[in-house]
């Protein structure tokens, strides 16, 4: 990222050399959980596409602090300049996802990266002013316990340390 953290990704293509559209994907959830992604990743090579998936700043293998998406825009507008000048890339990004990886493509989509191409947001946020981060303010029974309970936090213990209310 311009600011040096690294995001984790793993990308999913064929290993002959052409040039192809990209889905990303940037998720809290764990980028790594074939359980997960595995089943999307072969849907996507088998009809043309590369697949990446990134863990989102702060959860996962990726480096930085997991602020709610405080980052996302940015990085998620990096990845794509980064992934559109890869070999194996024909500079056309899509972004796809559901809840919390559907709302960050609003995120980067207000950033206008030149190369992103479409978003497919599913089950995001609905109103931008009523739900997270809107000044930073949430519901804190609602934090509590999406965070407690879906976020892969980076070498972290989903149990909360100094827990307070």
């Amino acid at each position: 990222m311009k600011d040096g953290k690294n995001i984790a990704v793993d990308f999913y293509r064929s290993l002959k050399d052409e040039k192809l559209p990209v889905i990303l994907e940037m998720t809290p959830y764990g980028r790594s959980s074939l359980t997960n992604f595995r089943g999307e990743a072969d849907f996507w090579y088998q009809n043309g596409y590369i697949f990446v998936i990134a863990d989102v700043r702060g959860t996962g293998d990726s480096e930085g602090e997991f602020e709610i998406f405080a980052n996302d825009g940015q990085d998620g507008y990096d990845l794509i300049e980064w992934i559109a000048k890869q070999s194996w890339s024909n500079g056309k990004v899509g972004m796809r996802g559901s809840s919390y990886s559907g709302t960050n493509q609003w995120y980067v989509a207000a950033k206008k990266p030149k190369n992103l191409f479409c978003i497919t947001p599913d089950a995001s946020v609905g109103k931008q002013f009523d739900c997270p981060p809107y000044n930073r303010a949430f519901s804190l029974e609602w934090a509590l316990t999406w965070l407690g309970k879906s976020v892969n936090f980076k070498n972290e213990s989903k149990e909360w340390k100094n827990p307070m209310a």
